[in-house]
């Protein structure tokens, strides 16, 4: 059984903050964390078994795609940050270009300042592009970091995410 919709993204471009707001605001919604053998060569999890969102998009797991990126340096910092490792531009650009590859029908790709800075509104688009149904609940966007766990992570309070 596929999920409603897949998140993809590399690590550290907001993947969890994707899937949670998604699992949070959206109406009959089935998605699971999916564990495959990593596909993306160059990052620090490639040819381990890792989560499929951090593997090259493709619609094996849904219908419906949202790939989320950052911009080069920004994804840069935070990768480095936690894998320990200088990422190479060639990682993220062969990920954006393979997600520009699926049908623009069955794929949405949204900037990660897109989603922090129109939070309400990127929703409401991911709504329309494939006819899923918002709860009928207010719209907050967190305010907290998110914590590991893919589909189950959650905002962590005390600590505050600071948009640069």
């Amino acid at each position: 059984m596929k999920n409603t919709i897949q998140v993809f993204g590399l690590p550290r471009s907001g993947t969890n903050f994707l899937e949670w707001s998604i699992i949070e605001y959206f109406d009959g919604i089935k998605y699971v964390n999916i564990y495959e053998i990593c596909d993306v060569s160059g990052l620090n999890i490639f040819g381990n078994k890792a989560a499929v969102k951090h593997s090259l998009p493709k619609l094996k797991y849904s219908d419906h795609i949202v790939v989320i990126y950052k911009d080069f340096e920004r994804w840069s910092k935070s990768y480095k940050k936690w894998s320990k490792r200088e990422p190479k531009k060639e990682i993220w650009e062969k990920y954006l270009k393979k997600s520009s590859e699926i049908d623009v029908k069955r794929c949405l790709i949204i900037s990660h300042d897109e989603l922090v800075s129109n939070y309400k509104e990127t929703l409401i688009k991911i709504s329309k592009k494939f006819n899923l149904q918002l709860k009928n609940k207010p719209i907050i966007k967190p305010e907290g970091y998110f914590n590991r766990g893919g589909a189950k992570s959650q905002p962590i309070k005390n600590k505050i995410y600071n948009h640069e």
